[in-house]
């Protein structure tokens, strides 16, 4: 913009200026509220299991009221082994990829900045040999059956004590099977607590 100046005299000057205004506060805040656990030697973030995979079962972090591009980082601890952080310059959304190789909780912060402002988050991420997404009853009375559905079992996993009730009846004639990375294990319920 301009400003001219007259005076007294009645001359006048005129000089073109600029403002910059910045803000104190940022308005940049976390969508994303909480992560997937993960499974060790799978995709971080994916399901194979289609209809029987939770709702927002994903890799993306994603923020909100920023300007234009968001810079991304870890700006405390690091995320579990063998995940990094990428799309460190984006949009509004960044991916954790990579696949884990060791089980634990890990506990990191995520840190948004755009044009001058940021925002940081904590997360958690569970790393387990297996992820059991869904658990349902097939069928009901005598000789009830139930499905574990998840990723990451295999017949160790179909092998483990499975307990029912306060009592702790162990389940007997266990079947597991496995279709696109998406594993089934189906287990006869006790009597006692069908």
């Amino acid at each position: 913009f301009s400003v001219r100046v007259t005076d007294a005299k009645g001359q006048t000057a005129t000089r073109s200026l600029s403002l910059t205004t910045n803000r104190t506060n940022s308005n940049i805040s976390f969508v994303t509220s909480t992560l997937p656990n993960g499974v060790v030697g799978k995709a971080f973030g994916t399901c194979s299991c289609g209809a029987d995979c939770p709702t927002g079962f994903t890799n993306a972090i994603q923020a909100t009221g920023g300007n234009g591009t968001y810079d991304w980082s870890i700006s405390s601890n690091s995320l579990p082994a063998g995940l990094s952080l990428s799309n460190t310059s984006s949009v509004s959304t960044t991916n954790i990829t990579g696949s884990p190789t060791t089980t634990g909780a890990t506990t990191f912060t995520v840190r948004a900045s755009s044009n001058g402002n940021s925002a940081s988050k904590v997360f958690t991420v569970s790393v387990n040999n297996a992820i059991i997404h869904k658990f349902t009853p097939t069928s009901g009375g005598q000789g009830l059956k139930t499905q574990l559905i998840g990723e990451g079992f295999d017949a160790a996993f179909a092998n483990n004590t499975v307990e029912f009730g306060t009592a702790g009846a162990l389940a007997t004639g266990t079947a597991l099977t496995s279709a696109g990375g998406c594993d089934t294990l189906t287990v006869n319920v006790p009597a006692a607590n069908s």
